[in-house]
Parts: C-alpha cells; structure tokens; sequence
C-alpha cells in the first residue's frame, strides 16, 4: 500500500499530517520489482511483484524506504498488520527491528561519546557501579569501542524476547541469569580484542553503562539524543507503549500471529527497538551528512570514522563495513521469532535503503526487496547471478530425494517438472518449519545452488557411494552459527 504522497505536494514533514509523513519520490513502477538471488541461465529475471513473493513465503506485510540524494525519496508499504486482519501497513507501521536496534544503539553511544560523557578505549568498569561485568579472569581492557565491534570477547549470541504472559525481567536481571531469565547470565568468555565474537550481551553492557551514566533508563536517553533530534517519532522500545499498539504489525510465525505481537524483547539495547524503515534512514542520513563533513545532529565526523573502522569479520561499531569508493557500504540485518529486516547504506552515493517483514520467511523477501531497489539505483553487484545447470543421470536424482533430518528440523527432497528447458527438473526442498520450500538447480555431481538464496546443497555419500547425507550452506558470515545446517538422509 503506497502511503498517498506525490510528488507535486509538499515535502516538509513537519506540514504534513502525522498519518502521511514519509514522502515518496519515485516512479510507481519501482516497489513491485523484486530480484531473485540467482536466475538460470537463459531466463529472464523475474515478472514478480512484492505481493507474489509475500504470499508464497507466508510474510503479511514488507515496508520499505529508500534515501536518494540525500533525503527520503520513497517509502511503501504492502500487506496487512496481521494475518486475517482488515488493518493495512502503511510506512508509519511499526516493525520489531531485532539486531537492527544494535546499529541505532551504536549511534546513541556514539552520541555520548560526541559529548564527552563516554569515552571509546576506556574500560567499561570505570562507568559500572550498581553492576559488574563478570570477567571469568580473562586479561584485557573491556572497552566501549571493543563492545560495539564484538570484540570485547562477552558471551550471549542473542535473546529469545519473551511471550506477553511472562514475567518481565529487568535489564539486571537479564544481565545476571536471574531465575525468570530465559537467558545465561552476561559475562567476559574470551580475551578482549583476541578476536571476533557477536555478542547480544555486550550490547546490554552498553545499556547498562547508557544507564549508569545517564542515571537514565535507556529508552529516555535514546528518546532525547537519537529519536527527538533526528524526528524519529515513530520509532519506541519494547513493551510498546498503548499509544503505538494501533499502528504497530504483529510478528508471525508458521503463518499465524504471534500472541502480544512478541516476542518480547525487553533486551533494548540489543533488540528491542521498534520502528519504520523511515525512521531508521533518518539515522542514516545524519550518519551520511558526518561522513561528507558536516556536523549531523546526532554525529561528527571523527566518529563516523571511528564508526567506519573495520576491526574483526568486517564490523565497524555498530554496523558491517565493506567495500571501500563508491561501493562503501555499512549495514545492519535483524532477525527474531516472526521479524526479519535489513539497512544498508553507501555513503559516497548518498543512499541507503531499509527493508522490514513481519513473517517468520521474511529473511527470503527482504533480501529480493532490497535487490531490486538496488539494482534500479544502480548499485554495482546487485544483480542476480546467473547459474548454468548441468545434467544429470537419473540415477543421482532418484538417489537424492527422500527425507533428510536434524535435531528438531525435517527437509523432503522431491522433484518439479520444468517445462522447455534442457535440464532436468529443478530440485525442491520442503523444509517443515515455517512451511518454506526452497528449488534448487545442480551445478555440478553433489552440487546444487539454491535460486531463493545465496547458498548451495551439497550432498555426502558413504564408502560405498550411497547418498547418506547433505549440507545446506547459506551466504552468511563464517561466524554465523546459522551458516552450516548438516542433515542426515533417514
């Protein structure tokens, strides 16, 4: 659903009503051009519109927003809040930004930094007093700059949230493992700045200093530095506040809504944040406006550039970094029980593009959303890859279907006809949870690529040459733990 605004009206946000503030700015045939990740070789890229893609991976509602030359130049949204509901996104809906609230929390500490209240290499101790960081006798400085890197060697991956039943930790509890936490306790695992480990936990060590220092909860301090300077009106922590209840999605999961919109994620610092792809390329614009040189609100450019410093895997503080000219880029992703999203920007271009979904499958749309507004910018490399299968004797594809198992996940390996092509058919996968299907084409013996995502199935054989097993790989960093899955042939 376009959110009404042409271009012959008035761009000021501040004279528009609350309900049209995002203005749009392009072409109306931009928001229904997803791309694949990969095309076979000799097709056509794709005839899909947003709503195709939706409805095949069980995703209710995608909302997109795109920076161009320096402003919000377009914003939509497709789809309902939730499933059977009447009540349609517009690009003033809420969405749960999981992981993304990293990034924004980064800026806000960075904020703090700008007015000398935080200092980037000073170890964190010298900011706690109610809380102490437990360091399990690993040497090392704990610092601010080593925090927001995932450097800083502290534990806890991430956080499950919590459903609209349960108790509600505070964030000492969570930090300490109390009882009602449904998560370990925070604490110093590795050597500070050894190397690379994601850490939801050292995001809520940066709270917790936010907080101390402050003497502020982390909400307000983000509401008063970040949010109000930069007119992010529509963007709130969790639990949501009744105010936003109305305009707010609800997360879904094997296709249905998941009850109080949850989960739950009361770890604000590292994924609790609600918001709008608008609101979170508000962010990006001030952090583009410090990397051209000017002073933004919320940033200066010394610490854009302190922001922009890779340490281990690629991480800036808050964000990835790759690429370097025009291919620039920094950028965040977000994934929770029913929530999936992205933001991306390239600096030098003066662009950026935030993508949101409300469904579990979210993480195959999004990336398609995101592809095809970037190709139609222009960004280099954004393209779909062009796959060229190969043949194979139909002994190798009766010996690769059947079902393949891992603790608590099920895929069926069948086959689907296509028509007028010199291959054979395309391999799909039916993968129980969440009801997704995935194709893929083999590009080799034991080799095949899957078209929905950067990513491959590569099958193992036993000594006597039988299929015993295979390996989905997806295009995810090496520390993901959701890189490799290894399933069994049953």
């Amino acid at each position: 659903m376009n959110d009404g605004v042409n271009e012959s009206m008035e761009k000021s946000e501040t004279r528009m009503p609350k309900e049209n503030r995002d203005p749009a700015g392009f072409g109306p045939g931009l928001p229904d051009s997803p791309l694949p990740a990969k095309v076979i070789s000799g097709q056509s890229k794709t005839d899909w519109c947003v709503e195709d893609r939706m409805e095949r991976f069980h995703v209710p509602a995608v909302s997109a927003a795109v920076v161009r030359d320096m402003e919000i130049a377009w914003s939509q949204a497709w789809g309902v809040l939730e499933e059977g509901g009447a009540a349609q996104a517009t690009p003033c809906s809420l969405f749960q930004t999981a992981s993304i609230s990293k990034f924004v929390t980064a800026v806000g500490a960075l904020h703090l930094v700008r007015e000398g209240l935080l200092s980037l290499d000073e170890d964190v101790k010298t900011y706690l007093e109610a809380w102490h960081l437990p360091r399990g006798g690993h040497r090392g400085e704990v610092t601010l700059r080593r925090l927001l890197s995932h450097s800083a060697g502290v534990s806890t991956l991430g956080f499950e949230g919590y459903g609209m039943d349960d108790e509600l930790p505070d964030l000492r509890q969570v930090l300490e493992g109390a009882e009602i936490v449904n998560s370990p306790p925070v604490k110093v695992i590795k050597p500070p700045g050894e190397g690379f480990r994601y850490s939801g936990g050292g995001y809520l060590v940066v709270q917790k200093v936010i907080e101390e220092v402050m003497g502020e909860p982390f909400p307000e301090v983000m509401r008063e530095r970040v949010f109000s300077p930069l007119g992010m009106q529509n963007s709130i922590y969790a639990p949501l506040d009744p105010e936003f209840e109305g305009r707010a999605a609800s997360g879904h999961s094997n296709g249905q809504p998941i009850p109080g919109k949850g989960p739950i994620h009361v770890e604000s610092g590292a994924g609790g944040l609600w918001s709008t792809p608008s609101d979170l390329l508000r962010l990006t614009l001030d952090i583009m406006r410090a990397y051209h040189g000017e002073e933004g609100e919320v940033l200066s450019p010394d610490l854009v550039q302190a922001m922009l410093e890779t340490h281990f895997w690629d991480f800036g503080l808050g964000v990835r970094v790759l690429g370097e000219g025009l291919n620039l880029r920094f950028n965040h992703g977000g994934a929770t029980r029913g929530w999936q999203g992205q933001v991306i920007a390239y600096p030098e271009r003066r662009e950026s593009i935030a993508v949101l979904t409300n469904g579990a499958n979210g993480y195959v749309v999004w990336p398609e959303v995101e592809r095809g507004i970037a190709s139609f910018l222009g960004w280099p490399g954004w393209e779909p890859e062009v796959v060229t299968p190969v043949r194979l004797d139909r002994g190798d594809l009766e010996a690769y279907q059947g079902t393949y198992e891992m603790p608590g996940v099920k895929l069926e390996l069948g086959w689907k006809s296509v028509e007028d092509h010199p291959w054979d058919p395309i391999l799909r996968i039916e993968y129980e949870f969440e009801d997704l299907i995935m194709s893929a084409v083999p590009t080799e013996r034991d080799l095949f690529e899957l078209l929905e995502f950067e990513g491959q199935v590569i099958f193992a054989r036993n000594q006597e040459g039988a299929v015993e097993g295979l390996e989905l790989w997806f295009g995810l960093p090496d520390w993901s733990p959701y890189r490799r899955w290894n399933f069994e042939k049953t």
